[in-house]
């Protein structure tokens, strides 16, 4: 019961936040105004705090990555796995290096532009 009460007073606060921002034509940032779509299509509180985590980790991950245009749908419980999977295969890379071996063919005018490009991980 305490957990629902807490709830309904966010929801009010939140109200009054927003009729304050009204007044003063304050435009709500974008996770507010994802939270006020999902509560006026009623979804669950659960849902919306995974759609909200969800954002911020796609613009995280953009603001990361220089604004370049990647897009990734990666759950939270493989990117450890990954991480771990892609340390493991830059070292048989580097492994391969040492042995004269790891290197990929690229054109010639490629090669002659980026002559370290055949060599290098990233």
């Amino acid at each position: 019961m305490k957990t629902a009460t807490n709830h309904i007073l966010i929801v009010i606060g939140k109200i009054l936040e927003e009729e304050i921002n009204m007044v003063n034509n304050i435009k709500p940032k974008l996770l507010d105004q994802v939270r006020q779509i999902i509560r006026i299509k009623h979804y669950s509180l659960r849902t919306e705090e995974s759609y909200v985590n969800w954002i911020k980790r796609f613009i995280f991950f953009h603001n990361k990555k220089g604004e370049k245009d990647r897009t990734t749908m990666l759950p939270k419980k493989v990117i450890e796995p990954l991480k771990n999977h892609l340390q493991k295969v830059k070292k048989i890379h580097e492994d391969d290096l040492k042995n004269g071996c790891g290197t990929v063919y690229l054109p010639y005018a490629i090669e002659r532009k980026y002559s370290n490009a055949k060599y290098d991980w990233s």
